[in-house]
């Protein structure tokens, strides 16, 4: 995520760490409303943002047109750090926990003298809150397997890490065919060798391994695979036939393998980056909504766009 100029960077409303990398999320409607954008039903004011931007422009931190206005995509990026880092605490108290009197002082012990001198009392609270959120997730271990498996079960997306199988046809009606056959019982690991127009179907019948890791982090399908296949991945839930999904190659026919076949392996991706993919999965499983003035919230990218 780009930084905003001039920043230290533990003060960058774009510097949320556990979330630069990167949802059954809700698209933004057209509708008049108090509010910049609400995660799970709880709601960030729009006069709080448009005060934000101002006094982020004051600062130098971001920079209007000869008009005096801001870019959309200006305006975007400090609103998805803002929904990011809600999310983020919202997540924290899931596992019972939350930002610290101490944590904020970390936060604010960091600053260079003088850099925040003249902020506004608005801008200096949320950029400590945010940068504060960075020193709360160093606390974050991996959980334990079973409620790692009690929210797989629930949905995948949740753990940050998905484990996908598909199969890739041409028409709609040969997808709508293998959801047929799947829901009578088929088995998917051979309907995938016969029908899937996906050449290394074959051999994997349809599984998508990363390498020796059966599971991707779910920032590296978000960042990799088409919009619209992700868009129906993320709320899924393993057994589920999820589909016809359109897609530039086809249709596809997705499916969440099994807790009991990727267990492992989900567990080996929480290892190596637990907080950041639980936090990452909360935020693409979360309902968020965005007044439509800034765009539409989009599920696959989990970002305002």
């Amino acid at each position: 995520m780009t930084e905003l100029k001039k920043l230290p960077r533990r003060l960058s409303l774009a510097a949320l760490a556990i979330a630069a990398t990167t949802s059954l999320a809700a698209c933004s409607t057209v509708e008049k409303s108090n509010d910049a954008f609400r995660v799970n039903g709880v709601s960030f004011p729009l006069d709080d943002f448009e005060q934000l931007t101002e006094d982020l422009t004051s600062a130098g931190q971001l920079t209007p047109d000869t008009n005096g206005l801001l870019s959309g995509d200006e305006a975007r990026s400090v609103l998805n750090s803002l929904i990011r880092g809600r999310a983020a605490a919202q997540f924290l108290t899931t596992i019972d926990d939350s930002v610290t009197d101490e944590d904020r002082q970390k936060a604010l012990a960091s600053v260079p003298d003088g850099a925040i001198d003249g902020w506004s009392d608005l801008l200096k609270s949320t950029s400590l809150e945010l940068n504060a959120l960075q020193y709360a997730f160093e606390r974050v271990t991996v959980p334990s397997k079973d409620a790692v498996k009690s929210w797989y079960e629930k949905q995948p997306a949740l753990t940050g890490v998905l484990c996908l199988s598909h199969i890739l046809v041409e028409s709609l009606d040969t997808a709508n065919k293998v959801i047929a056959e799947l829901e009578d019982g088929g088995d998917f690991t051979k309907i995938a060798k016969e029908t899937s127009t996906e050449p290394a179907a074959k051999e994997s019948g349809g599984k998508l391994d990363e390498g020796e890791n059966a599971c991707f982090n779910l920032p590296t399908l978000q960042e990799q695979f088409d919009a619209d296949f992700m868009s129906a991945a993320i709320p899924g839930r393993p057994t589920m036939v999820i589909g016809p999904v359109r897609s530039q190659f086809g249709y596809h026919v997705i499916v969440h393998r099994p807790w009991d076949e990727v267990g492992d392996a989900v567990m080996k991706r929480l290892t190596d980056n637990s907080a950041s993919l639980l936090a990452i999965g909360y935020l693409a499983s979360a309902d968020v909504w965005v007044n439509s003035q800034f765009g539409e919230w989009n599920t696959a990218k989990s970002a305002v766009q």
